[in-house]
């Protein structure tokens, strides 16, 4: 249904009742707002999933910031997750902004 009314929006047919223009619409919002509220990878930036059998695509969070990231995206890439769940782990921008104050 919503690919149909995209694809008549695209058109710029007029057709549309009121009840299934309101029901894209709303859609439309709900769809943004799933998308917004999904937690992304802070370096390559696909969805984090946690339940993922898959070791690197599990998920290991900045000690400094609030950032999220893949371990396949980190140091720990190729790791069991066991073996790096409770490691200390600096994102590269934490370790970018203690070096720049440091020099400073």
């Amino acid at each position: 249904m919503l690919q149909q009314l995209q694809e008549i929006k695209k058109r710029g047919e007029n057709h549309i009742n009121t009840q299934d223009s309101n029901n894209y619409e709303n859609n439309i919002h709900k769809t943004e707002e799933i998308q917004k509220s999904r937690i992304r990878c802070s370096r390559c930036e696909d969805e984090l999933i946690s339940d993922t059998e898959d070791n690197d695509l599990k998920n290991i969070g900045c000690d400094k910031c609030t950032n999220w990231y893949h371990l396949k995206c980190t140091g720990f890439k190729g790791k069991l997750y066991e073996e790096v769940a409770f490691s200390d782990f600096i994102c590269g921008l934490c370790i970018k902004k203690t070096t720049l104050v440091t020099i400073l």
